[in-house]
């Protein structure tokens, strides 16, 4: 089938659109070819390669009926009124992960335990996070080798001396300790 304007064209909306219709007609011609081989058990042949003019207007017609479902689709989401949600007050991600660290038990903090904790969280986002507090003097970060691996694990500052270290902190978990 050849794009050069012909008395059997179909007008369209926009250059795009008979594109769209062209692959689509091919398409259904490909398909068309194909089921009548199978459906007569016949063997397959090539496919011939000029599409009916038939199969372009229901090309045509499908793509309309698809275009006009689409704007009714658009209308209605248009005319439906949106009724603002009201957002939950999100912790900065420093917040979250500063938490968890004082919220786990025992002196070692795995990024693993961080990630599990705050869901949805990136490895190393956790480690800047991490090397943050270090900086801070809430404790260090260290790579412990296992068998297998190295784990990144952030140790924190020992019971008693944490208590004047979280004076830095307080801020931020005021309304955790109570």
């Amino acid at each position: 089938m050849s794009q050069d304007s012909t008395e059997n064209d179909i007008p369209l909306t926009s250059s795009k659109d008979t594109q769209h219709v062209i692959k689509l007609a091919v398409t259904m011609h490909i398909l068309v070819h194909a089921w009548k081989a199978a459906v007569n058990g016949l063997p397959q042949t090539p496919t011939p390669t000029e599409v009916q003019i038939e199969i372009i207007e229901q090309a045509k017609s499908i793509f309309n009926t698809i275009s006009q479902q689409k704007s009714i689709f658009i209308e209605a989401i248009r005319s439906v009124q949106v009724t603002p949600v009201p957002l939950k007050k999100c912790q900065p991600f420093r917040t979250k992960v500063l938490k968890c660290v004082c919220r786990s038990q025992g002196p070692l903090v795995s990024i693993r335990k961080v990630q599990k904790h705050i869901k949805g969280s990136i490895v190393s986002n956790i480690k800047i996070e991490l090397a943050k507090l270090e900086r801070d003097g809430f404790g260090s970060v260290k790579d412990i080798k296992t068998r297998s691996t190295t784990r990144t694990m952030f140790m924190k500052i020992p019971g008693l001396i944490i208590d004047g270290e979280l004076r830095n902190h307080s801020d931020i978990l005021k309304d955790e300790i109570v």
